[in-house]
């Protein structure tokens, strides 16, 4: 950490910038010509002035003597001094100013601001204040608004490597002066104008809530990038046995979703974290995850063009395989590589109690781009675009189109605040980090993630299977049939028939997703996830009985309400016991409770299915099994406190109220 190094440094600082930043303390001499430092253990004080040639020798050297005791471990006595300025009032709105002398104000009994104290001197003074018993005028205040509390404790100022101070002027009024603490992040803005003259700006904790217009810019990336994950749950099992991949293989070319899950999320949750890059800490993992992304659409969907064109015949396709392998798996790491930032920017610059609608938004935008995508997936492209010589092409190259506009409105649209380290001490290596953490994970998210784990072995299950369920089981087709015969078309049929399903499915999660903050409200999001996980079990386990067209779209498309449920809540608890500085970490953890079910389905729902003699519905029921042990461990569940707000104008409102119970994670630590 850089130190001042004596006061002379102090007030010789840039005389426009009144701002505590990395441990760089600045001063404008023009207002302040005395400091005053406190010692927060021991109560006593020392004192430093500017104007040494009014003082005799020895009161000068014992001045410098004490002042160049203002370093390292002990910086924080600086600090405590800066919030005792402001604590007796010398700059702001809750000080009156005589001459050159500024007196402190009080609340009297009447409630009126009075003096301190009164003196004619025209030197300024300042009074000591133990930061056990700062007076009132030591909080946040908005002309319009109520005053905001900002709690100051000994413990929070003496450490320096979580905690700054930002003091900064407000840009409408000049003399007014803004304390504010930040855990570990350094803002780059201006943190006047957090609390500007405005009534239209609203603000939770140090965070001005975002609109509605911003939340939704925030939350469409999800939107194109689940257009493409849609795509790639409907036609990717079908595409691989299209091209002669054997049943038996196709779970393990889908181990690329969890193995890079449990190693590219977590990781870049870390990294990103601890990013100092200028555009952000998420963004860059948006933008460039979000290129990745189009290169793995567009290898699966020329895959079969690529082949022939090194020599792929009709019967087998060797080089076309192994292209669409490349392709599926540049777009599953691509996708884990995005979704972490995306859910970590709204933890980052969304207010606390804002975290329960963005996390809806989140899921409404994945309901929307999963709706488009099974849609885009039920209907004939190549009807529409016949130059494009096959549906897949069409639809993959729509994919991407609509990808790059989707995250395009996000970068622009979103600020993200850069991040400087406070602490000198080098990043620790994330993989050590991730996993030093995984053991020491809080309570709340240790039995999330056990409610999560067996969900998603209901979920992967599900997902592997579930169209070439509709085009075999259903429709009777067959996908190693010669192209153009009876039992290919069936199947074709039946994979745009289940396709449909899920374009109903994505439309019940969309509207689900509208009333889950009221449905939270009403009975609370305990038995909100529970309700989810009981419906998921009986929906999963239905698949046996199920043997209609009819019936088959009508149950795909009830999967939609435990889906929206899993989708948001599980996120939403984490916004709600985390501090945002931790965010991309807990998230990371999370989701390595997703993606270790999906390892295991990968690895062993080929042998249940060929113990079942082919039959993949066995591999519904899996997931119904595994459904309903998830149910039973939701009763364990711990809910952070946060109040959840519905959805509309009214969510944009101020919500004093609101509580957030924060977790630490052993990796600040």
């Amino acid at each position: 950490m850089k130190n001042s190094n004596s006061y002379q440094e102090i007030q010789n600082g840039d005389k426009d910038t009144n701002v505590l930043r990395s441990g760089q303390y600045k001063l404008n001499s023009n207002e302040i010509e005395e400091i005053e430092v406190i010692d927060i253990d021991s109560g006593n004080s020392s004192s430093s002035s500017s104007s040494s040639s009014s003082r005799d020798n020895n009161s000068h050297t014992a001045n410098k003597e004490s002042t160049d005791k203002v370093k390292g471990e002990e910086m924080y006595k600086t600090i405590s001094n800066r919030v005792t300025e402001f604590a007796n009032g010398i700059i702001g709105n809750n000080s009156t100013k005589e001459g050159n002398e500024y007196t402190p104000l009080n609340k009297s009994t009447d409630g009126m601001d009075t003096p301190l104290s009164s003196s004619k001197d025209t030197s300024p003074t300042i009074k000591s204040y133990s930061l056990s018993s700062l007076p009132s005028n030591a909080f946040l205040k908005n002309q319009n608004q109520k005053p905001h509390p900002v709690p100051i404790s000994a413990h929070s100022i003496s450490k320096l490597e979580t905690h700054h101070y930002d003091l900064s002027r407000s840009g409408k009024e000049p003399n007014q002066l803004i304390f504010m603490e930040t855990p570990e992040l350094v803002s780059n803005n201006n943190v006047g104008d957090l609390f500007m003259d405005n009534e239209k700006l609203i603000y939770d904790g140090h965070k001005k809530k975002l609109s509605l217009f911003q939340l939704i810019c925030l939350s469409i990336s999800f939107l194109g990038i689940q257009f493409g994950w849609a795509l790639q749950i409907a036609f990717s099992t079908p595409l691989f046995l299209e091209l002669g991949v054997s049943q038996f293989w196709v779970s393990f070319i889908w181990l690329a979703g969890p193995i890079s899950g449990l190693l590219v999320q977590p990781i870049v949750g870390v990294i990103s974290d601890k990013s100092e890059c200028k555009y952000g800490r998420r963004k860059p993992f948006i933008f460039g995850g979000s290129l990745f992304i189009c290169v793995g659409l567009v290898l699966i969907s020329n895959a079969a063009s690529i082949g022939t064109w090194f020599g792929d015949s009709d019967l087998e396709k060797p080089i076309s395989i192994i292209i669409s392998i490349i392709g599926f798996w540049i777009l599953d790491l691509s996708n884990n590589s995005v979704q972490g930032p995306c859910r970590a920017l709204l933890v980052d610059v969304a207010a606390p109690s804002q975290q329960g609608i963005g996390s809806s938004l989140f899921s409404l935008m994945l309901g929307l781009g999963n709706l488009l995508g099974y849609l885009m997936g039920s209907i004939q492209l190549i009807k529409i675009v016949p130059f494009m010589k096959t549906d897949t092409r069409a639809l993959f190259t729509l994919s991407v189109i609509i990808l790059l506009i989707c995250v395009s409105i996000t970068l622009i649209v979103i600020s993200e605040e850069k991040y400087t380290r406070i602490s000198d001490q080098p990043v620790e290596n994330p993989i050590k980090t991730l996993f030093k953490g995984i053991t020491n994970i809080p309570p709340y998210l240790r039995r999330l993630c056990a409610v999560q784990f067996f969900s998603w072995i209901g979920w992967f299950a599900y997902i592997l299977f579930i169209t070439t369920w509709v085009g075999v089981n259903i429709y009777g087709g067959d996908p190693n049939a010669v192209e153009g015969s009876d039992a290919k078309i069936l199947f074709q049929q039946g994979v745009r028939a289940g396709s449909l399903g899920l374009t109903f499915s994505s439309a019940v999660t969309i509207a689900v997703s509208l009333t889950i903050p009221f449905i939270i409200k009403l009975i609370g999001t305990k038995y909100t996830y529970l309700i989810g996980n009981i419906i998921q079990t009986i929906c999963f386990a239905m698949f046996y009985f199920v043997h209609s067209k009819l019936g088959a779209i009508i149950l795909i498309a009830c999967t939609g309400i435990p889906w929206a449920i899993v989708m948001i809540l599980p996120f939403s608890i984490v916004g709600m016991g985390v501090s945002e500085h931790e965010s991309g970490f807990h998230i990371g953890a999370l989701n390595i409770f997703v993606v270790i079910p999906q390892l295991i389905v990968s690895l062993s729902i080929s042998f249940v299915i060929s113990f079942f003699h082919g039959d993949v519905v066995s591999s519904l029921i899996t997931g119904s099994i595994a459904s309903f042990i998830a149910t039973l461990l939701v009763f364990r569940l711990i809910i952070p406190d946060q109040q959840v707000e519905e959805i509309g104008p009214e969510s944009m409102k101020s919500n004093d109220e609101s509580k957030v119970e924060i977790y630490s994670s052993p990796i600040n630590k």
